[in-house]
């Protein structure tokens, strides 16, 4: 199996570098967190948690990837390496992975925005026009090339990609107060009042935690972070940056898959940091009707059908509650 790899276009997403922060701890996922990072934890038929970032970058095109690794990496770093390197080698790009311990000129990282700071130097190498971060513990589908064009479209300094939530439900999230054109005007961290999407009643754009940011601008966003003390993307640069620089939202839901069978337009999305959440989204991908297929040939999970790399013991959830869908953080369209 090959990638999907799109052709160039304008904006390519060829001239962007994807940072795929996969080195949290995950201690609301222990024990399957004892022995390794929480993107290394086995999904289903055989695939890692990081799976799902990794085939929308590739699917979309994106063909230069930084993984950050920081907290017990070793079955992430093995996964990667058996699987993912290669795959992007034959497909003409390069995923390189670093961190503390793996680079000796890196220290430990502090935060989203610290991480990236310290990789800045690898990053720039690649020379790209924008600078795309993503996380790597979310099951779902994305066009990136969709994500990509709306930045460019908006000349934003950064874009934030948003899930529409039930306002009753975005208390649970980081939500993302906006103008009728989409621009971020203020975070609400939280909040016990959240504010609605204009002219969208009962409505409310909560943030995924995928970013893209213009690369001319990246380096000094990042140094004014540095001399701040601010260390994390979601909680200290982005509000930071509202008050002089053109910050957008990306709204998910309109995200469809151009290439996907049978006119696919299901947008799902689930954040599964925790066990009950990691345990529905095993159920909702592994039954009859899977939320999405893994299988579909026009938008595949690569890894689905590849020979599993040697792995840590896989404990078993068995205390892990159902959940409402949005409550544990879930999108289903």
């Amino acid at each position: 199996m090959s990638f999907l790899l799109a052709e160039a276009s304008s904006p390519s997403p060829a001239d962007t570098v994807a940072v795929v922060m996969a080195g949290g701890e995950g201690s609301r996922l222990r024990p399957l967190t004892q022995e390794q990072a929480k993107p290394a934890i086995e999904f289903v038929h055989g695939l890692r948690i990081i799976d799902f970032a990794l085939s929308n970058l590739a699917n979309s095109g994106v063909r230069r990837v930084l993984v950050a690794v920081q907290y017990k990496p070793a079955s992430l770093i093995d996964h990667l390496r058996r699987f993912w390197q290669p795959f992007f080698v034959n497909a003409g790009g390069e995923l390189v992975i670093a961190g503390p311990g793996i680079d000796a000129d890196i220290e430990r990282f502090e935060g989203t925005a610290d991480a990236v700071g310290r990789l800045m130097g690898r990053v720039g190498a690649w020379r790209p026009k924008t600078v795309s971060v993503f996380a790597a513990d979310h099951v779902y589908r994305m066009d990136v090339r969709q994500f990509l064009a709306e930045h460019h479209a908006r000349r934003a300094t950064a874009t934030i990609a948003a899930l529409t939530v039930p306002q009753a439900e975005a208390s649970e999230f980081g939500v993302l107060v906006t103008d009728r054109r989409g621009r971020v005007v203020e975070f609400q961290e939280k909040p016990a009042q959240p504010r609605v999407i204009p002219d969208r009643p009962g409505e409310c754009f909560v943030s995924m935690g995928n970013y893209v940011f213009d690369a001319a601008r990246f380096g000094g966003i990042l140094e004014r972070a540095r001399l701040a003390g601010h260390t994390d993307f979601g909680r200290d640069v982005l509000p930071a940056l509202l008050a002089h620089a053109s910050v957008h939202a990306y709204d998910f839901s309109a995200n469809r898959l151009a290439r996907a069978a049978h006119g696919e337009r299901t947008v799902y999305w689930r954040d599964v940091g925790t066990l009950p959440a990691l345990d529905a989204a095993r159920r909702e991908m592994s039954g009859r009707q899977p939320a999405f297929s893994l299988d579909d040939a026009a938008w595949p999970v690569p890894s689905f059908r590849a020979p599993a790399p040697a792995r840590a013991p896989v404990a078993r959830v068995e205390r892990a509650a159902r959940e409402p869908m949005l409550g544990s953080a879930a999108l289903v369209v």
